[in-house]
């Protein structure tokens, strides 16, 4: 009687220490969601989900300056600098127009050990002008008090 369980718990172990590595690459819910509706919310130049998307440490004093200063939502602000970006001339589109084209195509899941970050390997796309851009990006995805937060988007490589 003592070898077949033997046997079953002897298989389990090398499982799971066969599977453990691999969990470390494997698709992040929480962090996949997050990045899904900083899309969503760049898509709708949704100025105020765009700053819920990030380090709240970092955006929560932002969003204080702006109520101090009588401004109720980002959108107020962002909605106006995109109404008058054509007088700056360095892109062939405005933000809003690259903005409602982005697509972010999520590649690869790095998790942390302890479960707490992600660095998710992504693929932006976006119009400008007649030209399609192609950039390969590292989104540092934080577990936080209150749930994921992107900590940085940096270039990939």
């Amino acid at each position: 009687m003592k070898k077949p369980f033997s046997k079953l718990l002897a298989l389990f172990l090398a499982l799971t220490v066969f599977l453990m590595p691999l969990s470390a690459c494997g698709r992040n819910r929480e962090a996949e969601e997050l990045i899904k509706r900083f899309e969503s919310a760049c898509q709708e130049l949704n100025a105020d989900e765009i700053l819920n998307c990030f380090n709240p440490r970092v955006t929560n004093p932002i969003k204080s300056v702006l109520g101090i200063l009588g401004v109720d939502s980002l959108n107020q602000i962002v909605s106006g600098l995109a109404d008058i970006w054509g007088v700056i001339d360095f892109t062939s589109s405005t933000p809003r127009e690259i903005l409602k084209t982005l697509t972010i195509k999520t590649e690869k899941f790095v998790n942390s050990e302890n479960g707490g970050k992600c660095d998710v390997n992504a693929v932006f796309r976006y119009t400008d002008g007649n030209k399609t851009v192609v950039e390969t990006v590292v989104i540092n995805c934080v577990k936080g008090s209150e749930g994921w937060y992107i900590g940085s988007i940096k270039a990939g490589e």
